[in-house]
């Protein structure tokens, strides 16, 4: 028996190292992995998407935006470039899509701004371009700069009707009319495209044409204004 038990050992051998070693894999070659897509926003329809097809900058315009490839777990912020102005935080409509309500500045040429989608998570962002149209002067500019009476009525109960003493008209952007009044002379500036501006003895309003009247606010709190705090100006 001696004798046959080395050979049974080196039999066992080799069975019991093959036993041990683990399975390898090898690397599989040539699988494509799909990539994560690159951050991306885009306009919901065609109003702003070219030159030709530019929106109006005479008033606050709402678009919807489409976006893609951004980490929206915490939101996103909202960051855009003049002549167009919007809050930081868009309106959620739904996953990947936000409307944002911009107003401009004047603009007197076809112009763009920047629409840029950041996310809040990770700073990712997308950016797109927006064509804004050249500001249009409203009708009632040239309504006012015409003017032979105004009319003016604040919400502290003041009144006054009078006719237009004296006119100073500077080109088709702007027109000074003055009134003479028991208190003084009040003066009414018209600013193309749409502002106009009321010195009421050092009380000042603003606000925006609508035809042959104004609406009118205070642009700040003035001893001057005796409780004014907004008024509507309208002319013949």
């Amino acid at each position: 028996m001696k004798r046959f038990l080395p050979v049974i050992v080196l039999i066992a051998m080799p069975t019991i190292c093959s036993a041990q070693i683990p399975n390898i894999h090898k690397p599989t070659f040539g699988v494509q992995r799909q990539k994560a897509s690159s951050p991306q926003v885009s306009l919901a329809g065609v109003p702003g998407s070219s030159a030709s097809s530019a929106i109006s900058s005479n008033s606050p315009q709402t678009l919807t935006f489409n976006i893609q490839g951004i980490d929206e777990s915490k939101g996103v912020t909202v960051n855009v470039g003049q002549p167009c102005h919007a809050d930081k935080t868009p309106q959620t409509v739904s996953a990947g899509v936000y409307k944002v309500t911009l107003t401009f500045d004047t603009v007197t040429q076809t112009d763009t701004c920047s629409i840029e989608f950041q996310s809040v998570a990770n700073s990712t962002s997308a950016e797109l371009k927006i064509w804004v149209a050249a500001t249009q002067t409203d009708p009632g500019i040239a309504i006012f700069q015409q003017a032979k009476s105004i009319s003016i009525r604040t919400d502290n109960g003041k009144t006054i009707n009078a006719a237009v003493s004296n006119r100073q008209i500077m080109g088709p952007s702007m027109a000074m009319l003055m009134i003479d009044t028991d208190q003084g002379t009040i003066m009414v500036t018209v600013i193309a495209p749409n502002m106009v501006q009321v010195n009421l003895n050092g009380c000042m309003l603003q606000g925006t044409v609508n035809g042959s009247t104004a609406n009118v606010k205070a642009m700040a709190a003035m001893p001057a204004c005796n409780g004014a705090n907004s008024g509507t100006v309208s002319v013949k």
